[in-house]
């Protein structure tokens, strides 16, 4: 398709890439690669992707710039190396732009290799909210973080969705204070963010940071830096709450 570049941002991937480019295949593709030590890079070499070798993990959202920087469409669509998009989806949320002037960032509906749903788009994040996710806590504010009082078969507007896979207008970039996690939260602050069920595409969301205490520790470390600059309206933010 004329109109849109696909970007993937990979990292030691290779037990993935490949069924992604192949649900993909025929697009415009660039991979940004963060030094990658395991296949990926021979892998990403044998494909019809444009291939940027970073010298060394750079983070994910100076990466995804990098990126931007060779793109030359209306639209990029941001995909993890763990997503499967078809076209049909691809198209579908192209069309959702046209017919929507005021959308910015666009995110499809998600689900896992199981048909499971998985909550792609958000409220706005609050410490009770990431902490309660993390223990099992203050189940309200994590339902309410979640939207798991929204059906999830609507198109709406929302207040974020996933990096996973989000299609943006090329004039937008990421923060790149952020190394990993919360450069996607941060990126739909004071834009016209939807959610659009009738795309669909399958990730098989890992959750690292749910399970791994290094990562939790960037993941907190990621959100203080998105509270710290949005300090003046946060309240703002989570007034819904």
């Amino acid at each position: 398709m004329k109109d849109v570049t696909i970007i993937i941002v990979t990292y030691n991937s290779a037990a993935h890439i490949t069924d992604c480019l192949n649900s993909i295949k025929g697009q415009k593709v660039i991979i940004v690669d963060n030094n990658s030590t395991d296949d990926t890079i021979d892998i990403c070499s044998n494909s019809d992707a444009v291939l940027i070798e970073n010298p060394c993990n750079l983070g994910y959202a100076k990466a995804v710039n990098i990126g931007l920087k060779k793109v030359k469409t209306k639209y990029a669509l941001l995909i993890n190396p763990d997503v499967l998009i078809e076209v049909k989806a691809i198209k579908e949320m192209i069309r959702f732009m046209a017919k929507n002037p005021d959308c910015d960032i666009q995110g499809p509906k998600l689900i896992n290799n199981r048909g499971k749903l998985l909550y792609s788009c958000h409220r706005f994040p609050t410490f009770n909210s990431l902490l309660g996710r993390r223990l099992g806590l203050f189940k309200r504010d994590v339902k309410k973080y979640l939207m798991k009082d929204f059906d999830h078969e609507t198109a709406i507007k929302v207040d974020w969705v996933s990096g996973g896979c989000m299609l943006f207008r090329t004039a937008i970039c990421m923060d790149e204070r952020y190394f990993l996690y919360f450069e996607d939260v941060d990126l739909c602050v004071g834009r016209n963010v939807y959610y659009n069920p009738k795309a669909i595409a399958i990730h098989e969301a890992q959750r690292q940071s749910a399970r791994n205490i290094v990562l939790f520790i960037v993941h907190s470390i990621s959100y203080l830096k998105f509270r710290t600059k949005h300090a003046k309206v946060y309240k703002k933010l989570v007034a819904d709450y």
